[in-house]
């Protein structure tokens, strides 16, 4: 029996997955930072649906996505967050409406910045729970894994105003708990996270 068909190849280092709330069958991923900032869709044998390329958004680090309700019905929510050098002042957020894997183009995402309150941390994982609670958890390469979350409220901002953005109107991100006090090795490391659609549980992924 044969396994399903390979990603294609212009999804050459696919890291999010979120499934799609409108579109039966439908995953939504993302390449890995570095590349162009696009949202894929495949099927469940890894067949591609549909390319949307995110009109003025840039793909610095992209890491992990969710799809969530939002005040627009449901949103994706993707985690520009990686930081494999602890140097990054901020990290983002973009959020949009779910886009038609048939458009070519999704315009009208927005922005929202957040720090950490302890300094840089590396982040390959978000999930979100009813009302729009955005939380990260930290991967765990350097310090211990942690779970933040933006405080409630936190306001996004259209995607050219991003440059803009003074560094104290940036949110500070609330620790919310140690999930793993120490610094963990490679494959214990958190590389993804996912709400269940009733939002009563969390699932976290490692290598």
């Amino acid at each position: 029996v044969s396994g399903p068909d390979p990603l294609p190849a212009e999804l050459s280092e696919s890291s999010g997955a979120a499934f799609s709330r409108f579109h039966p069958g439908v995953i939504w991923t993302h390449n890995d930072g570095g590349h162009d900032a696009a949202l894929f869709a495949v099927g469940p044998d890894g067949r591609l649906v549909g390319r949307v390329s995110l009109t003025g958004v840039v793909n610095r680090d992209w890491e992990d996505m969710e799809t969530a309700p939002c005040a627009g019905g449901t949103c994706l929510y993707l985690a520009d967050t990686g930081d494999n050098a602890h140097r990054r002042r901020s990290v983002a957020i973009y959020r949009l409406p779910e886009p038609d894997p048939a458009a070519s183009a999704a315009e009208g995402a927005e922005v929202l910045l957040g720090r950490f309150p302890a300094g840089p941390r590396d982040v390959e994982a978000i999930f979100v729970l009813p009302g729009e609670g955005i939380h990260l958890v930290t991967k765990g390469s350097r310090d211990p894994v942690e779970v933040y979350r933006f405080p409630t409220g936190s306001p996004f901002s259209a995607v050219d105003q991003v440059g803009g953005t003074a560094a104290g109107a940036v949110p500070v991100l609330e620790l919310v708990q140690v999930l793993d006090g120490s610094r963990r090795s490679l494959p214990r490391q958190v590389t993804g996270a996912s709400a269940s659609p009733p939002r009563d549980h969390v699932v976290l992924r490692t290598y």
